[in-house]
């Protein structure tokens, strides 16, 4: 048997304040992930004694802050990286009173070509923010999707820092390509979806970077659209996914993120005891 840790991306249960770290902990959670970047818990939102006093009640209900989330856009954009540096750095430290080891977010589409001025533009900012991170004894986690495993593990391995890490979430390897395929104009193609992004074997790829999952499932529809489903109902092969973990020794948590639905606390709570049950029969 498998022991995985398994946690919630707070914001998903659509709870504020102390009653959703209740529920939190009620539906069987390790940790939370809450999210800095907006809301009750940023930096402009909680001040010292309100850290305290957050801390305090994790600790109580048997939680962990595993991450926090940002929201922080495209690294990618010229104009307003640096915008988007200082405001990462700000996040990290914020994340670093709370207590939590890693700050993730999605950080743009990162282009193939590792020579493109874009490209460029991704490697520096993320160093900048890389470096801070390393220098404040945090991490910043890139949140997996609109790219292949290959190229994030190219990006990260081609910057001077060891602050750069992976938040791995598999459903996005299917809803983003789905969502490249329609804006192109082309019909979804599963087999090559998953020949170009195989979310089973991104675990692989990315192993040695990879800080903190999101449990998130999903299918794409007959017409092309994008469908996150209740976590079992979608595309992933949850034993072998999880299986990955056990291989490579990953020991972090596994946060469930529902971002669609209206039952997501109940959602959740199937979610976490469904993962428990294939730990359970996991090497």
């Amino acid at each position: 048997m498998a022991d995985i840790k398994v946690g919630v991306r707070l914001i998903c249960l659509r709870t504020p304040g102390p009653e959703g770290l209740e529920t939190a902990a009620q539906i069987g959670a390790d940790s939370v992930q809450l999210t800095v970047g907006r809301g009750e818990y940023s930096p402009e939102e909680i001040d010292a004694a309100g850290i305290e006093e957050l801390q305090q009640r994790v600790q109580d209900l048997g939680m962990v802050i595993s991450a926090t989330d940002g929201g922080l856009g495209d690294f990618g954009d010229a104009d307003t990286v640096e915008e988007r540096v200082a405001r990462t750095k700000q996040l990290l430290d914020h994340t670093r009173e709370l207590g939590a080891p890693a700050l993730t977010s999605h950080i743009g589409i990162v282009p193939k070509d590792p020579n493109s001025p874009r490209r460029q533009v991704f490697r520096e900012s993320l160093e900048a923010v890389g470096k801070h991170a390393e220098q404040t004894g945090m991490l910043f986690g890139i949140e997996t999707g609109p790219e292949p495993a290959p190229v994030l593990l190219n990006l990260i391995e081609s910057m001077d820092t060891d602050g750069i890490k992976i938040n791995l979430d598999p459903a996005n390897f299917i809803t983003w390509w789905a969502r490249i395929a329609k804006e192109e104009g082309r019909a979804y193609d599963r087999a090559q979806a998953f020949v170009d992004a195989d979310p089973h074997e991104a675990v692989y790829t990315l192993q040695d970077y990879i800080i903190h999952t999101h449990i998130k499932d999903a299918r794409v529809t007959d017409d092309g659209d994008r469908d996150e489903t209740p976590v079992g109902q979608g595309w992933i092969d949850w034993p072998r996914y999880l299986q990955s973990y056990q291989n490579i020794g990953f020991t972090g948590y596994h946060c469930i993120e529902r971002e669609a639905g209206e039952n997501r606390v109940e959602e959740t709570r199937d979610a976490i005891a469904f993962v428990r049950r294939i730990a359970e029969q996991l090497d």
